[in-house]
């Protein structure tokens, strides 16, 4: 073992030497301590850590390899609401698409795929390329459908009726024979004698021969959805009734297959049909559809119903 002589004015006896060297070894040691720390500790650091520093080199660290598991990392992820319009112009109820891998999509629970038609809404108007606003007399010449009582805003399509019995409906083309349809869709409020309708409706428009697909229908206020589904041949109805509280989003659909109807509602089956001599003969087209109906009152409240989305999809 090497000896370090203690300084000369430090001889002063056995114990005051022996003290002086003490002292002396304790700054050695501190000053290696301090030349060999590392750039990424700090002076206030030694403080702060009462003098039990982690050295902290400057390095960027490479990418873990096959034989170097990463660290386990937990994070948590808040998804903001969609950039459609500022929060301040938003309606009371912000609307909300499901999110992609919801189940209570039917196309998601069943494997549908990607659509291949379809209409988002995230304009600020209905495309006329995609749909036909209806522009004349109501239901049964009842009222009036307008087209500017339909219009986009915050990534929703909306369908107005008034007190007057003054309405919109609208369809998307092309139609198609066979396929799948879904539409995510409220009622927030309104009156009886509206009609909310999701349908599909025969390209020839030759009814009831060529059949009808109500595949959400429901007048405002009531609890619960009916699917009505017409037998064109025979001109017999096929229908089904759900409870769902229709003032909350729900995700209605329908499969139409050669081999018969079937729908759903939030991913569930509700609706069956196999008598294939019931299927439509020909093609069809989405509707979207809020019919006037007078009969609780001449005189209506104003009643919306409200889209998120359209889409479609192949067999």
């Amino acid at each position: 073992m090497t000896r370090h002589a203690a300084p000369k004015e430090s001889r002063r006896g056995p114990v005051a030497a022996g003290a002086a060297a003490l002292v002396v070894l304790a700054l050695a040691s501190i000053v290696l301590y301090l030349g060999n720390r590392g750039p990424g500790v700090t002076e206030s650091e030694l403080v702060a850590r009462g003098g039990e520093v982690t050295q902290t080199p400057e390095t960027t660290a490479a990418s873990p390899t096959s034989s170097q598991a990463p660290p386990t990392t937990t994070t948590t992820t808040t998804t903001a609401a969609p950039s459609r319009a500022p929060a301040s112009t938003r309606p009371a109820v912000a609307p909300r698409a499901a999110p992609a891998a919801d189940r209570t999509q039917a196309a998601v629970a069943r494997g549908w795929g990607a659509p291949v038609l379809g209409d988002e809404f995230d304009g600020t108007a209905v495309s006329r390329d995609r749909w036909a606003l209806y522009d004349g007399a109501g239901h049964n010449g009842l009222g009036v459908r307008s087209p500017g009582q339909a219009s986009v805003a915050n990534g929703v399509l909306r369908l107005t009726g008034d007190d007057q019995g003054t309405t919109a409906g609208m369809s998307f083309w092309p139609g198609q024979q066979y396929g799948r349809w879904e539409v995510r869709m409220r009622v927030p409020y309104g009156h009886p004698d509206y009609h909310p309708v999701l349908a599909l409706w025969p390209i020839s428009n030759d009814w009831p021969g060529d059949g009808e697909v109500d595949f959400a229908e429901m007048a405002a206020g009531d609890a619960g959805a009916q699917f009505n589904y017409l037998a064109g041949a025979s001109n017999t109805w096929t229908k089904g009734y759900t409870p769902v509280d229709i003032t909350q989003w729900h995700n209605y659909a329908v499969e139409w297959t050669p081999q018969g109807m079937r729908g759903f509602i939030d991913g569930r089956e509700v609706f069956v049909d196999d008598d294939v001599s019931h299927l439509p003969p020909g093609p069809m087209y989405q509707t979207i559809q809020l019919d006037w109906i007078p009969a609780a009152s001449d005189r209506p409240t104003e009643t919306v119903m409200d889209v998120d989305w359209v889409r479609i999809y192949a067999l």
